[in-house]
């Protein structure tokens, strides 16, 4: 019910609230936004997990009702503040929408522009036929088809760093292996069983008692669980893991490269050719990238201005490109770390509070990818 009233109090905000934008001065954004909320994966199931019968194999990663209405209140917070770049009709000109190629990511944006143009006036079900791409060798993780993007990330993994990590976490593993039924070794382990738990805790599910004093006291109210005032300590330890293996992603340049600077390439290509007036089609105002919880944090990481923790459902990154007077073209980031709060700025490290586009690129260049076929050392075509 708080959902409904969300959304039919949200479109009447944005008839109301003075715009948030200059249609005059914004030229482009580029949003890169996590799936909403989600049944648990195959793979995040664990051999112990006391719900495992509750999950029908076509439930498996699919959305839930409250990830599909999220995912039309982030389509409301970026009407609020696009409105005037993108007008009130849908045009496929105008809006490039990508997906990662996953049921929960086409779905999420579908429902996200949905939230944009049509105001989510029926629940479950989309209001319109909208224009959305996928491929998987674009917005999908490189460890799934990048050769040298796993070497790298192995050669990381192997060196003492990274061992010093699990070493002196053994005694959290080792529990989690007795509790989960499942060999706990790796960072990789650990962000799996947080995906587990976190989803389950979505759907309003008792989650295990050993379970618990992993949770922050946050997510125990959420489900209505008591936990012991030391709980919040105990799950630092797994927030953190789980967090650990989103920044070993981007430990150098090198992965930096392989994973958000493939696609931070193509958002300065887009740029340029904006401020040319090179871009075909030349209407084209936002492109729309429906992706997961590392594309969040890859974007913001090879900008540099990642600060470790768990992206949410349904929290976007922001690149607004913005024509000033004497045709000078500058690039602002802004942060939507969730739905009940305003997007904050943040600043592009070496770019002072003005970042033009000419010197962002400048700056980005050691970043990006030239061929990203070559570099990955793949036998296939990728983007």
């Amino acid at each position: 019910m708080i959902y409904q009233v969300l959304l039919m109090y949200i479109p009447f905000l944005i008839e109301q609230q003075q715009c948030a934008t200059d249609d005059k001065i914004l030229q482009q954004v580029h949003i890169f936004f996590r799936h909403g909320k989600r049944y648990p994966s195959k793979r995040e199931l664990y051999p112990k997990d006391p719900h495992l019968t509750l999950f029908k194999t076509e439930l498996l990663e699919q959305l839930t009702e409250i990830g599909k209405q999220e995912s039309c209140i982030l389509g409301n917070a970026l009407r609020l503040r696009y409105a005037p770049l993108i007008g009130s009709t849908y045009n496929p000109s105008e809006i490039i929408t990508k997906s990662s190629g996953t049921d929960r990511t086409t779905e999420s944006a579908n429902f996200v522009l949905d939230g944009l143009f049509s105001k989510c006036k029926k629940y479950g079900s989309v209001s319109s036929n909208y224009s959305i791409t996928s491929n998987i060798y674009e917005i999908q993780q490189p460890r799934f088809f990048c050769p040298l993007y796993n070497e790298e990330l192995n050669l990381f993994m192997g060196q003492s760093e990274a061992k010093n990590i699990l070493e002196a976490n053994k005694q959290l593993l080792e529990y989690l292996t007795e509790k989960t039924g499942r060999s706990m070794k790796s960072l990789l382990d650990v962000l799996f069983l947080y995906g587990a738990l976190s989803a389950e805790i979505n759907l309003n599910l008792v989650i295990p008692q050993w379970a618990q004093a992993l949770l922050p006291l946050s997510s125990a109210k959420y489900a209505n669980l008591s936990l012991p005032n030391w709980a919040s300590d105990v799950y630092d330890s797994l927030r953190e893991m789980a967090t650990l293996r989103l920044s070993t992603e981007n430990y150098n340049t090198k992965l930096k490269r392989l994973s958000g600077g493939r696609m931070f390439r193509i958002v300065l290509e887009n740029m340029i050719k904006k401020s040319q007036n090179l871009l075909l089609p030349s209407e084209r105002k936002m492109f729309l990238y429906s992706s997961h919880d590392v594309n969040v944090a890859n974007t913001l990481a090879v900008l540099d201005i990642f600060k470790p923790h768990f992206p949410h459902y349904n929290s976007a990154v922001m690149i607004e490109l913005h024509r000033e007077p004497g045709e000078r073209y500058i690039v602002k980031v802004y942060y939507l770390r969730d739905t009940n709060n305003d997007p904050e700025e943040l600043l592009l490290k070496h770019c002072g509070t003005i970042c033009e586009l000419q010197q962002l690129k400048n700056i980005m260049q050691p970043l990006l990818p030239t061929n990203y076929t070559r570099e990955c050392e793949s036998d296939i075509l990728l983007h």
